[in-house]
């Protein structure tokens, strides 16, 4: 992916260390997938080091990976100059949830409730805070307890 996105690629997960800098991590890494290229998006971009830079919406810390493909999808947060992931418009815009036939009108309404924060809160055992904007900084600006972020109801995909 890295190389995909015009990044330094490596061979190991050593070779990540000025953009994974944690040794744990990298190790944690190494023992999950055979190689740096196998490593799947999501997991790869969050444990990124994070690059703080100004957007259109604020302060974010996201890795260089997300950074580019948030400008991608969205206007995103942020964005490299080089929009490392512009090769993905072709391949995401087919399938983008707003388009029409992809959902219906009350699915669509319900997806547009998900937020990281709602992502952090329903995959962590342990936290009762959340931030408003997870990627937006400082991150104590703004928060919520978890019970109060917002769910999406599912029952709008149960066949009538």
């Amino acid at each position: 992916m890295r190389r995909f996105c015009g990044l330094d690629s490596a061979t190991s997960f050593d070779g990540l260390s000025d953009h994974i800098t944690g040794p744990s991590v990298r190790a944690t890494l190494s023992s999950n997938y055979a190689s740096p290229d196998d490593t799947d998006l999501c997991v790869g971009g969050m444990v990124e080091d994070p690059v703080v830079s100004e957007g259109r919406n604020g302060t974010a810390a996201i890795g260089q990976v997300f950074n580019g493909l948030a400008k991608t999808i969205s206007g995103g947060l942020v964005g490299w100059p080089d929009d490392c992931l512009h090769n993905w418009r072709p391949i995401q815009t087919g399938f983008y949830f707003e388009n029409p036939g992809i959902f219906t009108d009350a699915q669509t309404t319900e997806l547009k409730k998900t937020s990281f924060s709602r992502i952090l809160r329903d995959n962590s055992d342990r936290v009762t805070e959340v931030p408003s904007q997870a990627f937006l900084l400082p991150f104590s600006a703004d928060t919520s307890s978890c019970a109060s972020v917002v769910h999406f109801d599912l029952y709008k995909w149960r066949e009538q």
